[in-house]
Parts: structure tokens; sequence; C-alpha cells
């Protein structure tokens, strides 16, 4: 009996340790580079997007963003900023943006989004895609 309850306490004890630990990674977990270009760059988006490494490749999501609601499209060039070196993507937003709507946009030009950042009343978030 005492060991079926120490078997489901640290069952328990696990579960919610990880689920702690989950909700940290999307408070914050940023890059010190993701955070800087937020706290330059204020009502922006910065997603981190696999596979982007030129100029070439911006091109398709940068069309596919571009069509979005809410993108603030006189900013940048038509509301995005590239930095393929980091594979960063800007997206200078002007009202609420729907993420998967994001993911999904990215999904169609033929890349992944990893994860964006993004400050919300002061904090900087963290949300993970495709992990």
């Amino acid at each position: 009996m005492l060991i079926k309850f120490s078997i489901i306490f640290i069952m328990s004890f696990v579960f919610v340790c990880s689920s702690i630990s989950e909700n940290a990674d999307n408070i914050s977990n940023c890059s010190n580079e993701m955070i800087s270009l937020l706290k330059d760059y204020p009502n922006t988006v910065v997603l981190k997007v696999k596979g982007l490494v030129c100029s070439s490749c911006a091109i398709g999501v940068r069309v596919h963003l571009s069509k979005m609601d809410g993108i603030d499209i006189s900013k940048f060039n038509k509301g995005i900023m590239f930095d393929s070196t980091s594979q960063y993507v800007l997206v200078a937003i002007k009202d609420n943006i729907d993420f998967q709507k994001i993911d999904e946009s990215i999904t169609n030009a033929g890349y992944n989004l990893h994860h964006l950042c993004y400050i919300d009343n002061g904090l900087v978030k963290r949300i993970n895609f495709n992990t």
C-alpha cells in the first residue's frame, strides 16, 4: 500500500513539475537577440523560421505574411523584415494577430515556424510550434 502511494505521489509530482516547466518556457526563454529586437522594434513579433537562409527564401514568406490581417504593411518591407543569418522574421503588427495563422502562412510558404516571441504587458513571451 505504501509503495502504491509513493508511486502515485512521485508520478503526480513529476506531472506538476513538467507542467510548470512547460509554462515557464512559454513565458520567456527567448534568445537575447530576439529580446533585443523586440525592444528595438516595438509592436513586432519575432519568428524563428527553420530553413530561411537567404533573401530569395524570404520572398515567399513575405508574400504569405503580408496578406494577413493585423500586419502593419507601412513598416519594414510590407510589414516584414528578415535576418537570414539567424533565421528570424520580424512582423510589424497593428492589431491583434492570430499566431496560429502566422504558423499556417509560414507553412504555406514552405517553411517551419519553430517558435515566436512577443511582448505582452511588458513581459517577453514565447510560443513554440512544430517542436
